[in-house]
């Protein structure tokens, strides 16, 4: 599935910029304080997250179904400015990953994500844990 197809995604207004998403600050996405609230950054960093998985597995992705298991966010500073998502995966836990998926038919890996603000500062840091589950055909 194309993470930007999601309902909520798109009433967000989050777009795909190459391998990064990107969300740009709207009124209706402000806080009290007049920046980005902290779910539509969550939401950004959790779908970049998934779109990251998806991108680094497309061979598996028609038979797979991932579901988010956990997460952990850190809030660094506040965000007015159109922010943009980065994930990554350490190379080991990717292989591990997909041995684990081709043997057992599931497996978990954990994601990084870092959302940058257009000066490239730190909004927020996550890291969010991933279980995909082979589905039966």
């Amino acid at each position: 599935m194309d993470i930007l197809e999601i309902e909520f995604i798109k009433l967000l207004g989050i777009k795909r910029d190459n391998s990064s998403l990107i969300l740009e600050p709207k009124e209706k996405l402000n806080n009290h304080i007049g920046s980005l609230l902290a779910g539509a950054l969550y939401t950004l960093a959790e779908a970049q997250s998934g779109l990251f998985l998806q991108d680094s597995f497309k061979e598996f992705s028609a038979d797979a179904v991932p579901l988010l298991r956990c997460s952990k966010t850190t809030y660094k500073n506040s965000a007015t400015s159109v922010v943009k998502a980065f994930a990554s995966a350490n190379k080991k836990d990717l292989e591990k990953f997909k041995d684990n998926f081709l043997k057992k038919g599931r497996a978990t890996i954990s994601i990084k994500v870092e959302l940058l603000d257009s000066k490239k500062r730190i909004v927020m840091l996550g890291e969010f844990k991933w279980f995909v589950q082979r589905v039966n055909k």
